[in-house]
C-alpha cells in the first residue's frame, strides 16, 4: 500500500497515540478495538513502524525512513490542509521531528535530505540532542566553521568531535565560552592538560574551573596570581588559598560590589566576576572614546522568575571580542532614554541589547509579579529578589522544613499576582515597560546609534507575526531606521552571536533558530 496514495483521515490523532518511536503494540490494538481507527488504518500504523519482536514494541526502522517520513507528512497535510499554509505545515512537521530527535538522535537518519542539508535546521536538531552530531554527514562533522557555529547551540558536541580536532584551540575556546563547565572534559585531553593559556581562558568564564586545572599547572610559578588577576572569585573554589589571597579577595569583592551598587546595578550575579571591574570602569568612562566599538546592554530592574539573574557569558564574550560593554539596569522607558544618551557621549553605539520578559508588543522592565507594600515604586519588592534573600538566610535549614516555609510564600505571591490580574491593579504602568506605544517617547534615540548598528531584543516573542504585525520589533525598526533589528518570534534564549569578517557582531543566534527569527534591515540597505 503506497502511503502517499492513501487518504488518511487524521489517522494519528484519531488513534490518540503520541508520535514517538516506542509505541506499544497494545496501544495500536486498543485504538483499533475501540473503533478509533479502522483495521486498514491500524495496519498502516503497524506497517509504518518496524516491529521489534524481542521487545514486543514498534520502533523506528532506518530502512523505512522515506516511508515513515511520507507517513508523517501525509498526516500533517490531512489534519491541517484547510488551516495552515504549506510553509506552516512544514514547520509543524519539523516540530514533531525535534520532539522525536530529543528522545532518539538516531532518527536523524530517517529524515529527508532537504532538512539535513539545511544548516539552521541541523543546528536546531543538535540543540535538541547533541548526539545527533554522530549521525551528520561526514563532511559536516569535518567542517570547522560549521562546528564552531554548532558549538554555540550545543557545546556538548565537543565530546563527539573527530580526532582531527582534539588539539584545536579555537574549537576548545568556543566550547568553553558557550559552556564554561565543559572545561572539566577538555582539561583531561592530553593536548590541553598543561595549556596555561586555555586554563586562564576557562577561569575567565567561570572561576569554578580552577578546580579542573591540573595540579602541575597550579604549581607553576605565578600561575595562581595570574588566575586571581583574571578572576578574583577563584578563591571561593580553591582548596587551600593563602591568607593573603583570601584577604585580597574580601577587599576586592567588597570594593567591586560597592562600585556596582553605586551605579544602581543590583543584580551583580548577571555580570561574570572577571569583567565586573571592567563594567564599572566603562560606566565611569562613558564620556571617553577608547577606540573600541560600544555595546550597550540594558536589563530589567526586577525579574519575576530569575531568568536574568543567571550567570551571563554574553557580557564576558563581548568584552573579549573587543567591545566596550556599557551595562545598565532599567525600570522604565525613561531609564532607557537616559542610558542610551549616557552610553553614547563619546562614541555612537554599535550594538544595543535590550533584555526583559517579553511578549509580542512589549518588554517588561519592572516585573508584574511583585509584593506591594504601597504604591510607591521604591517600596515594591520583586518576588525574585525577596525569595533570593530569604533562601540566602535559610540555606542551612533542612529541605523538608525549608519546603514548608517556601510553599506558603509561593502560594501568597501567586495569589497576589492573580488578584492583580483579575482586578487590573496598577502595580505596573506603561512607563515600566518598553512597548509598541513608545515610539514617540524614544523617537530621537536613533541619532545615538552608528550606521548599520545592531539592535537585539532578548525578550520572548517580540518579533511575533513578522513584518505585518504590530510587534515591538517593528516599532523599534521605525525608530532605529539605520540599524538591523533582531527579535525572536517565539519564546527563546540566546546561544551566541554571528560576526562579520571584521569580528563585529552582526546578528544573534536564538535558540529557536533562523526560521523563527525576525530580522529588519536598515533602510539604507533596503533602498540599495
Amino acid at each position: 500500500m503506497e502511503i502517499d496514495k492513501v487518504y488518511i483521515k487524521d489517522l494519528f490523532f484519531k488513534a490518540d497515540l503520541n508520535f514517538n518511536f516506542a509505541v506499544n503494540i497494545d496501544e495500536i490494538n486498543q485504538a483499533e478495538s475501540e473503533g478509533n481507527i479502522t483495521p486498514e488504518e491500524a495496519g498502516l500504523l503497524r506497517e509504518a513502524y518496524g516491529f521489534n519482536k524481542e521487545k514486543n514494541r514498534y520502533s523506528c526502522d532506518p530502512k523505512q525512513d522515506m516511508y515513515l517520513w511520507k507517513y508523517m507528512e501525509a498526516v500533517g497535510k490531512v489534519r491541517h490542509q484547510e488551516i495552515f499554509s504549506k510553509e506552516e505545515i512544514a514547520k509543524l512537521n519539523l516540530y514533531k521531528i525535534f520532539d522525536i530527535i530529543e528522545k532518539n538522535p538516531e532518527y536523524y537518519r530517517c529524515i529527508d535530505d532537504i532538512y539535513k542539508e539545511n544548516t539552521e535546521i541541523t543546528l536546531q536538531m543538535l540543540a535538541c540532542n547533541p548526539k545527533v552530531f554522530n549521525y551528520l554527514y561526514s563532511e559536516q562533522r569535518a567542517n570547522k566553521p560549521f562546528i564552531l557555529q554548532a558549538i554555540q547551540c550545543a557545546p556538548e558536541i565537543y565530546e563527539y568531535l573527530p580526532e582531527m580536532y582534539n588539539s584545536d584551540v579555537d574549537i576548545a575556546k568556543a566550547a568553553i565560552a558557550a559552556s564554561p563547565d565543559i572545561y572539566g572534559m577538555i582539561s583531561k585531553n592530553p593536548n590541553f592538560k598543561n595549556d596555561r593559556e586555555l586554563a586562564l581562558y576557562a577561569v575567565y568564564y567561570d572561576a569554578q574551573n580552577i578546580k579542573n586545572i591540573d595540579g602541575a599547572l597550579l604549581k607553576e610559578a605565578g600561575f595562581i596570581e595570574e588566575a586571581f588577576t583574571v578572576n578574583y572569585e577563584i578563591v571561593k573554589f580553591m582548596d587551600e588559598p593563602s591568607e593573603d589571597l583570601k584577604a585580597r579577595y574580601v577587599q576586592i569583592a567588597h570594593d567591586i560590589n560597592n562600585g556596582l551598587h553605586s551605579l544602581d546595578i543590583e543584580f551583580t550575579e548577571r555580570i561574570p566576576a572577571s569583567v565586573r571591574k571592567e563594567i564599572i570602569d566603562n560606566r565611569k568612562s562613558s564620556g571617553v572614546d577608547d577606540g573600541r566599538p560600544v555595546a550597550l546592554i540594558i536589563y530589567p530592574k526586577t525579574d519575576e522568575n530569575g531568568a536574568f539573574i543567571t550567570f551571563n557569558n554574553m557580557i564576558a564574550k563581548l568584552v573579549q571580542d573587543g567591545y566596550k560593554v556599557v551595562y545598565y539596569e532599567a525600570d522604565s522607558e525613561d531609564d532607557i532614554v537616559k542610558d542610551v544618551q549616557e552610553a553614547s557621549q563619546a562614541r555612537k553605539i554599535d550594538l544595543f541589547l535590550i533584555g526583559g520578559h517579553g511578549k509580542k508588543d512589549a518588554i517588561q522592565l519592572f516585573s508584574p509579579l511583585t509584593i506591594s507594600l504601597n504604591m510607591r515604586k521604591d517600596n515594591i519588592i520583586s518576588t525574585a529578589q525577596t525569595l533570593n534573600k530569604i533562601f540566602q538566610i535559610l540555606q542551612f535549614i533542612p529541605y523538608p522544613i525549608l519546603g514548608l516555609i517556601y510553599l506558603p510564600i509561593l502560594i501568597v505571591t501567586r495569589l497576589i499576582d492573580g488578584v492583580r490580574k483579575i482586578f487590573a491593579l496598577p502595580f505596573e504602568s506603561e512607563k515600566q515597560m518598553l512597548s509598541v506605544n513608545d515610539a514617540k517617547d524614544i523617537k530621537d534615540l536613533s541619532k545615538y546609534m552608528s550606521e548599520n548598528s545592531v539592535v537585539i531584543l532578548e525578550g520572548c516573542s517580540t518579533g511575533q507575526g513578522g513584518q505585518n504585525a504590530k510587534n515591538l520589533a517593528n516599532m523599534l525598526g521605525g525608530v532605529f531606521m539605520n540599524s538591523y533589528i533582531w527579535a525572536p518570534m517565539l519564546g527563546t534564549e540566546i546561544y551566541g552571536f554571528y560576526y562579520d569578517d571584521n569580528g563585529k557582531v552582526n546578528g544573534v543566534n536564538y535558540s529557536v533558530g533562523m526560521p523563527n527569527t525576525y530580522v529588519i534591515q536598515p533602510k539604507s540597505t533596503v533602498n540599495e
